[in-house]
């Protein structure tokens, strides 16, 4: 792995990648906060990151307050992961239906996924509500999967090729700081 590895850092000619044989400018590169869809896609994922990834850290104990067991709240993560495995597989297969425009898709996961999240709150009266809790954090994952399997090809299209490096880079910044910040807020 460790040769895989070092041959794809090896530093590659710009015509053989496919970048534009002049240097870009850090100026030009930045010129992308200044697009509106931008700005809404990153602070959009900020906040999600912020609000979402609160239910990772605290979804056994919430579990745990509406009456299931230890190992029942702990299996929520699980879940939650196995889901969103099975959600990037539906999104590979969702590909290969070559539909051009993906915004659409990762605005409708994104939605669902938060509601989801809001959803968890409900059924408090029910007995036993362990299966509702499996149900909407299964639910979650699928979503999470499918929004993360279409983040870098929404990226692309707003940023453009010339500048993905640029807006991945800004868009998965934002992500790790609603992540670092969203839990500790929260407790």
């Amino acid at each position: 792995q460790m040769v895989i590895c070092g041959a794809l850092i090896r530093p590659q000619s710009a015509e053989a990648i496919g970048q534009p044989k002049h240097k870009i400018t850090l100026k030009e590169e930045l010129a992308i906060l200044a697009d509106w869809r931008f700005d809404l896609f990153i602070i959009n994922n900020y906040l999600f990151n912020f609000g979402s990834l609160i239910l990772f850290v605290f979804i056994s104990d919430y579990a745990m307050v509406r009456g299931t067991t230890s190992a029942e709240g702990m299996s929520l993560i699980s879940i939650v992961g196995i889901s969103n495995a099975v959600g990037r597989v539906f999104n590979t297969l969702l590909s290969l239906c070559k539909i051009v425009n993906r915004t659409p898709i990762y605005l409708v996961t994104c939605s669902l996924s938060g509601v989801s999240i809001c959803l968890l709150t409900i059924g408090s009266s029910i007995a036993r509500p362990f299966l509702l809790l499996t149900t909407f954090c299964a639910l979650y994952g699928s979503l999470f999967g499918i929004q993360l399997g279409n983040l870098a090809i929404v990226t692309n299209r707003l940023a453009g090729m010339e500048r993905l490096n640029t807006g991945y880079g800004i868009v998965m910044m934002l992500d790790g700081i609603g992540a670092a910040t969203g839990p500790p807020c929260a407790g």
